[in-house]
C-alpha cells in the first residue's frame, strides 16, 4: 500500500500543489494500491475537491480498479493521532510545506518533492527519506523535473473567445487587474481564492501570467502549452530564474515529454521499487 499526502490551505483550497498530488496519486494507482489523504480537510471541502477533480481530469482505464475506486480512496483526515493510525509501506508528499507539517507523524519511509524555498534537506534516523527538486532554490539529492499527469486531462472543445485568464502565484489575482489596460482581449478572468473555473481551457484563448514573486514549480504554464493556449508573460520587475521563465522557454524549445509523468518517472519508480503488488 501506498500512500500520497497533501495538508490542505482553508484559505487556498484549490492550488497546484493539490493537482500535483491527485496526479501522482491516480499514476501510482495504475500499478499498486495507493491512497490519497487530505490533511486538516472539513468533509465539505473534501466533496468539494472530489468535484473539481471529476470535473477536470477523466479518469478511465482498462483497468476496473482504477475506474471504480479512485474517488473512494481520497480521504480527509484531521488529526494527529489518525496521521499515527495510517499503514501504508511508503509516503509521497509533492511540496515541501506539506512534508514538513506531516511526515514525523507517518510511520513508512518518504519520497518528496521539495518546492519549498526554505526547508533544508536532512536525514532521519527512523525512516528513510528520498528528496527530489530541480531548481537552485530547492535542496534536494535527486533531480527531476515535477511531472503532470497529462494522461487523465479532460479533452476540451476549443471556442472562438475573446478571453484571457490572468495568473499570478499570489493568492488572489484580483489586484492583477491593473496590467490588463492594454490587451487585446475583451474579457478577463482572474482566479480567485477557493474557486474552480470550469472548463477553464475551453473559455480562454490567452493566458497572462504576471510574474511578481518566486513560483516555485507553477503548472499553468505546461497546462496551457498542453491545451495549445496563446501565452504571455508580464514581468513588472527583473526577477531571478524560476519555474515560470525556466519551464516557458524549456517547453517552448523542447515540448512537454520532460513534463510528462509515466511510469518510468524516477518519483513513480522510487515509489513502486520494493512494492511487491506492482
Amino acid at each position: 500500500m501506498l500512500s500520497v499526502f497533501y495538508d490542505v490551505l482553508p484559505h487556498k483550497l484549490i492550488n497546484g500543489s493539490l493537482f500535483y498530488a491527485f496526479e501522482h496519486y491516480v499514476k501510482l494507482s495504475e500499478f499498486t494500491d495507493t491512497n490519497l489523504y487530505l490533511y486538516k480537510c472539513s468533509d465539505t471541502d473534501l466533496q468539494t475537491v472530489i468535484e473539481i477533480f471529476k470535473d477536470k481530469y477523466n479518469v478511465k482505464y482498462n483497468s476496473e480498479k482504477l475506474s471504480d475506486n479512485i474517488y473512494n480512496n481520497i480521504y480527509n483526515i484531521n488529526s494527529i493521532r489518525e496521521l499515527y493510525k495510517i499503514k501504508t509501506d511508503k509516503s509521497l508528499f509533492l511540496d515541501g510545506r506539506s512534508f514538513n507539517n506531516i511526515y514525523q507523524f507517518i510511520n513508512s519511509d518518504v519520497v518528496v518533492y521539495n518546492s519549498h524555498v526554505n526547508l533544508k534537506k536532512f536525514k532521519s534516523k527512523i525512516k528513510d527519506i528520498k528528496w527530489f527538486g530541480y531548481y537552485d532554490y530547492q535542496d534536494f539529492d535527486i533531480k527531476e523535473k515535477l511531472q503532470l499527469n497529462f494522461s487523465i486531462f479532460k479533452d476540451i472543445k476549443p471556442k472562438k473567445t475573446d478571453t484571457a485568464f490572468f495568473s499570478s502565484s499570489l493568492a488572489d489575482s484580483s489586484e492583477l487587474f491593473k496590467f490588463a489596460e492594454n490587451i487585446k482581449e475583451s474579457k478577463v478572468l482572474s482566479k480567485v481564492s477557493r474557486t474552480h473555473t470550469t472548463n477553464l481551457f475551453e473559455e480562454i484563448d490567452t493566458l497572462y501570467y504576471v510574474h511578481i514573486n518566486l513560483d516555485v514549480n507553477n503548472r499553468m504554464i505546461p497546462e496551457a502549452f498542453y491545451y495549445k493556449k496563446n501565452i504571455e508573460i508580464i514581468q513588472p520587475k527583473e526577477m531571478k530564474p524560476d519555474s515560470i521563465l525556466h519551464r516557458y522557454n524549456d517547453i517552448k524549445e523542447n515540448g512537454l515529454q520532460e513534463y510528462t509523468l509515466t511510469k518510468d518517472s524516477l518519483i513513480i519508480q522510487e515509489m513502486l521499487r520494493d512494492i511487491k503488488n506492482t
